[in-house]
């Protein structure tokens, strides 16, 4: 009887999690998210990227919390640090040979949600920075999408190969994309930075030090692939013939996105006592 209890649970624990790895973003079923978020309009990629990939969180996240205390936590916790593992590594191959800067960003989140898996097998203090890390991420990663849709009127198309010179055509929007990309980067003072220490440091404590170099340098292959296109995105000349042809948006359309940056910013260096308080009583076993 317990082996087939054992068995049992075993069987929902994974159906949980591979159902709700559509709305998390993780392996195994990242893949449709990447394929919405590249055709959606912008701000249904920015609401897959956040609200939905929160609710997938909170979901996977309430289910392994029940194994805390049981036998099967051990290995709950391996079936999580080997989805989040494997949708880092599949997000740094893939966004090698990407060439649509919509899906560039898609696979900046299943990076960014495999690292919260992570988190979540890791417990202790990594709960406590996962939940902080979805807030800023949330921010950033909708102000990001937001944006992209201005490249999209501006060049009629969603290929890297098409654009170009947007810091010259559109000053502020160029300065919204390059603190854009610093933030979802975790580029210091990126909140996301001090959460990603907070993770690795626990990982390390609990002997997971090969899991953290690993991990560390498939983001080190993710920040280089950015900075290429980033700088591709805002300093790629591109023909006059084509300059001529291109509408740049209103600067003003750009502010909305940049007040969420900063106040992500503003919630990187001084986060609120009660933002604190709100997310240890959230992460209490």
């Amino acid at each position: 009887m317990i082996i087939n209890n054992t068995v049992l649970f075993q069987s929902a624990f994974l159906l949980i999690v591979i159902g709700f790895s559509i709305k998390m973003e993780v392996f195994p079923l990242h893949t449709v998210c990447v394929d919405a978020n590249s055709i959606a309009p912008s701000p249904v990629s920015a609401l897959i990227s956040t609200s939905l990939a929160n609710v997938g969180f909170i979901a996977i996240f309430r289910f392994f919390k029940i194994t805390t205390y049981t036998p099967m936590h051990d290995w709950a916790s391996h079936v999580l640090f080997i989805i989040g593992s494997l949708s880092v590594l599949y997000a740094a191959i893939y966004m090698i040979r990407v060439k649509n800067y919509k899906r560039l960003v898609a696979y900046s989140s299943i990076e960014h949600m495999g690292l919260v898996a992570i988190g979540i097998a890791t417990g202790g203090l990594a709960w406590f920075a996962v939940v902080l890390h979805l807030i800023y991420h949330s921010f950033t990663k909708s102000s990001l999408f937001f944006q992209l849709s201005q490249l999209i009127h501006m060049y009629k198309t969603k290929k890297l190969a098409g654009v170009g010179s947007c810091f010259k055509l559109n000053p502020l929007g160029g300065l919204v994309f390059l603190l854009a990309f610093i933030l979802i980067l975790g580029i210091p003072p990126s909140g996301m930075f001090f959460t990603e220490l907070m993770l690795f440091k626990t990982m390390i404590e609990q002997g997971l030090l090969w899991l953290v170099i690993v991990i560390i340098l498939l983001l080190t292959i993710i920040i280089w692939i950015f900075t290429k296109q980033l700088f591709r995105i805002l300093f790629k000349n591109v023909g006059k013939q084509q300059l001529s042809t291109i509408e740049p948006s209103p600067w003003y359309e750009s502010l909305p996105q940049l007040i969420l940056l900063l106040f992500a910013l503003y919630l990187s260096i001084q986060p609120p006592d009660l933002l604190i308080s709100l997310i240890q009583q959230a992460v209490l076993p």
